[in-house]
């Protein structure tokens, strides 16, 4: 991601731009979710989500109370090691839960 607004990564790190749609199923209250409810891991390291300014064509992850059948959906950034395997984590504050595994 270039952006005159967001730093360059260190030397073997990259950004990571995940697109996350999340769909309440079920439940009977409303459901609070965050672009920063999310982390990558990596080499048991867990990476938080980066404050970036996105490009116009993606719209950032932001945060809703879904209502049950509710969804939402949008984009995290993330600096993460280059060529590994990331985890991607979802996190109640409470609980914390895998969700997907991408490839490098």
């Amino acid at each position: 991601m270039k952006s005159f607004w967001n730093p360059k990564p260190d030397p073997g790190y990259e950004y990571l731009l995940v697109k996350i749609r999340i769909k309440y199923i079920d439940g009977e209250d409303k459901l609070p979710v965050m672009g920063y409810d999310f982390r990558a891991g990596i080499d048991n390291t867990i990476y938080s989500p980066e404050l970036v300014v996105m490009p116009k064509t993606l719209k950032e992850f932001e945060y809703v109370e879904l209502l049950p059948g509710g969804e939402v959906e949008g984009w995290v950034a993330f600096i993460v090691p280059q060529g590994k395997l990331v985890r991607l984590y979802y996190t109640d504050g409470l609980d914390t839960y895998e969700f997907a595994r991408i490839n490098p």
